[in-house]
């Protein structure tokens, strides 16, 4: 007989990873373990296994997926043989979506997400013993009728097992939630308060709107009383909600490293420092693993009035009202991006690689110097302002928009610029859903 198989389905790349990785160390060599990332795909896979004449124990489906659900696909494949048993493993199936498994599939299990090693081991051997030894009492009537008797045995209670672990699906629920509520209790106590922010620059904002609870951007500041020098930065990891908000938790920790020193530290010193301790805590030169974070960094003398910029693909803008050209300390004059009004609004470009390890990265981040006046004001961001679909059109908002918002808010008092930008986005997104984490940083020095 061919080496039966077991068959994955999830749309999530990590969980079937997850999955083939504990069935194989479980199962070792007498079966194989095959993963698909749609109900179509499965279908596909059946058909091929069968014509093949590779038995099919067991099939292991979640329940929110593109295109077909998983209650959808487990109805079909019991249509074609109602000997393989079903499992439904999600995290989000609704009493209906179970219902209908158990009812129009002949639904062997349903466990909810995150699942228990040794819970789901024990489910899927009892499934394939089960199967064949379903098999071997087919070969008989008698073996037929007890098979029916079993059957109509489980139905009658599994109503029942449903609402159990429904209820068990929605305390967990609660659980997760309250858990996240926790963690942006943890993530609010990384970001620099109020007071700190306003005793290292008296005339700033920030507008810091997470999409969920927690959030991948975070914002830094930095004050070396001594050197009166003023840290300070806008970040954008890779992601949003609680994946997101680790990476922003590892980057803010990386920041306040690369800054315990007597010495100056240039932004891009810091930036090198960052980077390499991403890529050194996740592993990612062996690894596939592509997280990392987007940001700006500024340093600023406040007794030199200079500015030394570095940007992660982040640029940063600067505003002026005055005819007096923004400089670098080299002495070269950089050119404005938008005027409005006598304002010149002008983007000091970053590097084009992340905070992390990637294939078109460079060894080193570049370092701006540029010269202040008194009265410019600074601005770093995060993209999710300017991504936001929103308006008649259901457009993003792009940077040209964004650059006339800030020239339209120049020099006025910070707590209405934040309001201003607030009721702006706002009043793009209209009854959209917000699609990322927001994080705006205004400065005037």
């Amino acid at each position: 007989m061919k080496k039966p198989t077991i068959i994955c389905v999830d749309d999530e790349r990590m969980i079937l990873n997850s999955l083939r990785s504990q069935l194989r160390r479980h199962l070792g060599t007498n079966f194989t373990v095959e993963t698909v990332e749609s109900g179509n795909e499965a279908l596909e896979l059946y058909q091929e296994l069968k014509e093949d004449g590779y038995p099919i124990p067991v099939i292991i489906s979640d329940q929110i997926m593109p295109g077909m659900k998983g209650d959808e696909l487990l109805t079909k494949l019991n249509k074609l043989d109602a000997s393989i048993k079903k499992i439904l493993l999600t995290g989000q199936a609704s009493v209906e979506a179970v219902g209908n498994a158990i009812n129009n599939a002949s639904l062997y299990r349903y466990m909810a997400k995150p699942w228990e090693i040794e819970d789901l081991n024990l489910t899927v051997t009892e499934a394939i013993n089960s199967y064949f030894k379903e098999n071997e009492l087919k070969k008989s009537e008698k073996a037929r009728e007890e098979l029916i008797n079993e059957l109509k045995s489980v139905n009658e209670s599994l109503e029942e097992k449903v609402q159990e672990r429904t209820q068990t699906l929605e305390q967990k629920n609660r659980d997760i939630t309250s858990s996240i509520n926790y963690a942006k209790l943890i993530q609010d106590s990384i970001l620099p308060s109020e007071q700190k922010i306003k005793t290292a620059l008296p005339n700033s904002f920030v507008l810091y709107q997470p999409k969920d609870i927690v959030s991948g951007d975070f914002y830094w500041i930095n004050h070396n009383k001594e050197m009166d020098k003023v840290y300070f930065s806008v970040a954008d990891s890779t992601g949003h909600g609680v994946p997101g908000a680790f990476m922003s938790i590892i980057g803010s920790s990386l920041f306040n490293e690369a800054v315990k020193t007597d010495e100056f530290i240039k932004p891009n010193e810091i930036f090198n420092y960052v980077k390499e301790g991403i890529i050194k805590v996740l592993n990612q030169r062996q690894t596939a693993q592509k997280d990392g974070i987007d940001a700006a960094l500024v340093s600023y003398d406040k007794t030199k009035q200079t500015i030394y910029f570095s940007g992660a693909f982040n640029p940063l803008y600067i505003i002026r009202d005055t005819n007096q050209p923004l400089v670098t300390l080299e002495g070269e004059i950089i050119d404005p991006d938008m005027e409005l009004e006598g304002k010149k609004l002008y983007s000091i470009k970053g590097d084009k690689q992340p905070l992390a390890h990637h294939a078109d990265s460079t060894d080193e981040f570049t370092v701006h110097k540029l010269q202040a006046n008194e009265g410019d004001e600074l601005f770093l961001f995060s993209d999710g302002f300017v991504d936001q679909f929103g308006g008649s059109m259901n457009k993003k908002y792009m940077r040209k928009r964004f650059k006339q918002l800030l020239l339209s808010v120049f020099g006025k008092p910070n707590e209405q610029q934040e309001s201003t930008l607030l009721e702006a986005f706002n009043e793009w997104k209209g009854s959209f859903e917000q699609v990322d984490d927001i994080c705006v940083m205004g400065v005037r020095l």
